[in-house]
């Protein structure tokens, strides 16, 4: 075949195969499903595209400008947070997984994991004593230093709730029973919590209150708890060792005022420690002010000390999603 014959042909198919080509119907991409809102789960929840499950990421990016009398300088302390909720309905109810990662100080933490139907939910949770309310950066109440890792239900009573769980202790080995009551008090609201403990040498308990009281446009809120044999739950002491460092006590009082744009905070408390050589007391107190500049955006300078002239000065700026 001569090599025009050859040309000829070739541009001969190109031609028809084009014309051919042009006879079929164009084929567009499927346009991508949009993603859209959860009313039923409240608002920031949106449906994975595809599936009936709904999801809501929050959490907030934050830096800490520290000052304190014991290195006499400023350390500065990025840190973030970021929160997975996940939701949908099934035929036994609600379906819930929630996940929470922390990240600061060059390292991540996960402090909380756990999945909850009904009033069940397994996992880690969080601390069943954690109910001071305190507001302060610093200000530690001296409740709920225990894991909360386990299994729980509540159970709502009239306009109360009750929960009962089994949760890991300090060893993480056995598990402690825990149980709770919120309930309304006229205006105010009482939390109440305790939990029987397994220690290395006998059995230990704990309980521990909260009372929030409204007062004009602030909050009151009154704790206090006692352990024996349970220090992680009240006081922070030791809790494995049999040692008298499993007995404490923990009191105090947080105050939340609204002011301008933005809310006044102070929080004042003692947590007592019984230690071979006797009581060890300590006292601190947070007083601070979270000023929203704008949606989403909080300043918030405080200041906190401890017993013995400890005092700490942070400056946080946060921006919360």
């Amino acid at each position: 075949m001569k090599l025009s014959t050859l040309l000829l042909t070739s541009a001969a198919l190109v031609v028809a195969g084009s014309a051919f080509a042009a006879d079929l119907p164009a084929k567009k991409g499927a346009p991508a499903a949009k993603a859209t809102g959860c009313s039923a789960f409240g608002a920031g929840f949106f449906q994975i595209p595809g599936d009936e499950t709904c999801i809501k990421f929050s959490g907030y990016m934050r830096n800490d400008t520290n000052y304190s009398d014991s290195n006499r300088g400023l350390v500065n302390s990025p840190n973030a947070r970021i929160n997975f909720d996940v939701r949908s309905n099934t035929d036994i109810g609600a379906l819930r997984g929630f996940t929470r990662l922390n990240y600061g100080s060059g390292a991540g933490t996960m402090d909380r994991a756990y999945v909850s139907i009904g009033g069940l939910s397994a996992g880690k949770v969080g601390s069943f004593f954690d109910i001071s309310g305190s507001n302060g950066i610093n200000f530690g109440s001296g409740l709920g230093n225990d894991s909360g890792t386990g299994v729980y239900y509540a159970m709502p009573m009239g306009g109360a709730t009750a929960t009962v769980g089994a949760q890991n202790n300090g060893n993480g080995v056995d598990q402690d029973v825990v149980g709770g009551l919120k309930l309304p008090a006229g205006p105010a609201t009482v939390n109440v919590v305790a939990a029987s403990h397994k220690n290395a040498a006998n059995q230990g308990y704990a309980v521990a209150a909260t009372v929030s009281v409204p007062a004009g446009g602030a909050t009151v809120n009154v704790y206090g708890g006692v352990s024996n044999g349970a220090g992680s739950y009240v006081g922070g002491g030791a809790d494995n060792t049999g040692s008298s460092a499993n007995d404490g006590t923990a009191v105090g009082i947080t105050v939340l005022v609204p002011a301008g744009a933005g809310t006044l905070y102070f929080d004042g408390g003692q947590t007592s420690t019984k230690t071979p050589a006797g009581t060890a007391r300590t006292n601190s107190y947070g007083l601070g002010y979270d000023l929203t500049l704008a949606k989403n955006l909080h300043l918030i300078p405080e200041v906190f000390v401890v017993d013995g002239g400890s005092t700490s000065a942070v400056l946080r700026i946060n921006r919360d999603f």
